[in-house]
């Protein structure tokens, strides 16, 4: 899903795009050799899901001002 927003600038969106990524992972208990590796499609389409969302965010903004979690869950696609 694609949530409309309005770009403001997009210095360090793939530095958040990554970190949100790990963090995910991080936050789900799948951040090992283990668990990388088995990996379903549905898992890994909720943490690029989860990524691209802490992405646009930061566009909103002017600066590369990560989102925090309360705006992550604020936006609803």
């Amino acid at each position: 899903p694609v949530v409309p927003l309005k770009v403001a600038d997009t210095i360090g969106a793939g530095d958040t795009f990554h970190g949100a990524f790990l963090s995910y992972l991080e936050l789900q208990g799948k951040l090992n050799r283990l668990t990388l590796a088995n990996l379903s499609e549905s898992e890994l389409k909720e943490a690029l899901y989860f990524a691209n969302k802490a992405a646009s965010l930061v566009c909103t903004k002017h600066g590369a001002e990560p989102p925090t979690m309360a705006e992550m869950e604020a936006l609803k696609p």
